[in-house]
């Protein structure tokens, strides 16, 4: 049996004996103080990350260089019509796994909303394109049931490996050369089983297990309906251990244009960091005059940048240590990239069900909550000395937590005032509901970690990238550990000062002005009906 078919089948193998599918239940859901609320750890709807397994393929037909041919790569662009600014260079690095375009040193800064480069839609994959391109080569993927349930990364992907496998024959080699091939990635989906054991218990660990499944059942369903007619030798170009690596290098280095339609893979854009603020950004546009089909893609400068400074690209609202190490194999040593998520979801169990369903319809969306599906919220590091929990998370939990004594806040007549009420305390009983569900879901996540916190590196010393993995490991565990204590332990801090907190039934009598001594004159006798005393101003 030929090396790669066998590498497959192990793969394969280990694969399938993972404790956990994606219609399994979370071992973690549980009920807390009676009440229908469960805590999920960790559903992931964008499962588009690989799984554990044994090491990189060892065995391709296409071998790329171990240094990006950056000259290559420029020449090839250049001759397809793209363009480059000349204050932008493409300097050689000593790895293609390493990020980071700057703009040179010995030129100029540039202004805002400078067009730095363009790329015509020759030069880079897209999802709008990758699967009528493989359709136009292949003809078999037009009658193929299963290709409407492709992610668009996974067409990508899949259009990635196909070029890949033409070697040098391709017309996007240059492209492919350029990028990290497989061993280069350093994505977290990409290490080696006994690797990830470091992360168990971490959400990473939980994410990477689900993402698993889904990248396998696709891989399979892909190389048993067309992998034939896709690849001459399918077991080399196409194995399990390349779909995973192509789909994490999509994953990494792919970009979002057409605000958000649109996802694509670009060369330049692919070997750049992201950020929060970015100092560039990717803009789609027509590639020849007046109403022309040709695109192109435009890499722009966001703001005025200087001689050497770093291009990036807009990496969202917030940028978080777990999807780093998952995507890119990297942390950040600043704390405020550090977060738990932690999931929650109300559950047809609640005999209000249906009633809270209705008024996260009406309140949800705005707040970036769902009505029905599970609601994540972020758990993250801080530096002050108070911690605050993620907005809207208590909301939620009140709304979640409300029992039989505090129904009567989901009638109809308080639907215009309910979003509000929820964000302050309703009462002691509801208040402490929602204190033991996330000290529970807390505590819970504290007692899967398979890593000791005295525990060292034990690996080999020579084995600098295994060492490095290790302390990222470390790091990650060591950070959501803190997080999580933490959260418990200031929520432990609220239900102790529970008989001191102002709730609702305060808030309103103080509202309608009846938590002042009762006048004489509101006293009215039973007997006689008359009042018991006369009001102040009736003296006069």
């Amino acid at each position: 049996m030929e090396r790669a078919s066998l590498e497959t089948m192990n793969t394969v193998a280990f694969l399938s004996s993972l404790p956990i599918s994606l219609s399994q239940s979370h071992p973690r859901h549980r009920v807390f103080s009676g009440q229908a609320c469960i805590p999920v750890r960790q559903y992931y709807d964008h499962y588009r990350i690989v799984r554990r397994g044994r090491a990189p393929h060892r065995y391709m037909p296409f071998q790329s260089p171990a240094v990006a041919p950056t000259a290559l790569l420029a020449d090839w662009l250049l001759s397809n019509k793209a363009t480059i600014n000349e204050n932008l260079v493409l300097t050689p690095t000593d790895s293609r796994s390493k990020l980071g375009i700057y703009l040179a040193k010995s030129g100029k800064g540039v202004l805002k909303n400078t067009e730095l480069a363009s790329f015509p839609e020759s030069v880079f994959l897209s999802s709008k394109t990758a699967r009528s391109s493989l359709e136009a080569e292949v003809s078999a993927l037009k009658q193929w049931s299963g290709a409407d349930d492709l992610a668009p990364a996974s067409w990508i992907a899949l259009q990635l490996l196909y070029e890949r496998a033409k070697g040098d024959g391709s017309s996007v080699a240059p492209l492919i050369k350029s990028i990290p091939g497989p061993g280069e990635l350093d994505a977290a989906t990409l290490w080696p089983s006994e690797q990830l054991e470091w992360l168990k218990g971490s959400l990473v660990h939980d994410r990477l297990l689900e993402i698993a499944g889904g990248v396998l059942e696709e891989w399979e369903k892909i190389n048993s309906e067309v992998g034939n007619q896709l690849f001459q030798a399918p077991q080399a170009d196409f194995s399990l251990d390349l779909y995973r690596w192509a789909i994490a290098l999509v994953d990494a280095r792919s970009s979002s244009v057409s605000s958000g339609k649109e996802l694509i893979f670009a060369p330049v854009a692919s070997q750049m960091n992201t950020a929060v603020s970015p100092s560039s950004r990717l803009e789609t546009g027509s590639a020849g005059m007046f109403f022309s089909s040709k695109r192109k893609v435009k890499l722009v400068s966001q703001q005025e940048l200087q001689p050497a400074d770093e291009l990036t690209l807009y990496a969202g609202a917030s940028v978080r240590n777990a999807d780093l190490l998952v995507e890119r194999g990297t942390i950040l040593p600043n704390s405020s990239a550090n977060t738990v998520e932690m999931v929650f979801a109300l559950t047809t169990m609640d005999r209000f069900y249906e009633d809270k369903v209705e008024i996260l319809e009406q309140y949800g969306d705005d707040c970036g909550i769902p009505s029905q599906a599970p609601a994540a919220f972020d758990l993250a590091a801080t530096d002050t000395a108070v911690w605050e929990p993620p907005e809207m998370l208590d909301v939620y939990l009140r709304l979640l937590c409300l029992g039989t004594g505090d129904a009567f806040l989901l009638e109809s007549v308080f639907r215009s005032e309910i979003w509000d009420h929820l964000s302050l305390p309703i009462s002691p009983d509801n208040e402490k509901a929602v204190c033991d569900t996330i000290i529970g879901a807390c505590e819970d996540a504290l007692d899967g970690y398979v890593m000791s916190e005295d525990s060292g590196y034990d690996g080999d010393a020579a084995d600098t990238v295994a060492a490095q993995r290790w302390a990222m490991a470390k790091g990650l565990v060591a950070a959501e550990r803190d997080i999580l204590r933490r959260t418990v332990q200031a929520y432990k801090r609220r239900a102790a000062s529970l008989d001191v907190i102002e709730y609702y039934a305060e808030r309103r009598l103080k509202a309608l002005d009846l938590l002042r001594p009762v006048d004489e004159s509101e006293i009215v006798d039973a007997e006689s009906g008359a009042r018991v005393g006369r009001a102040f101003d009736e003296n006069y």
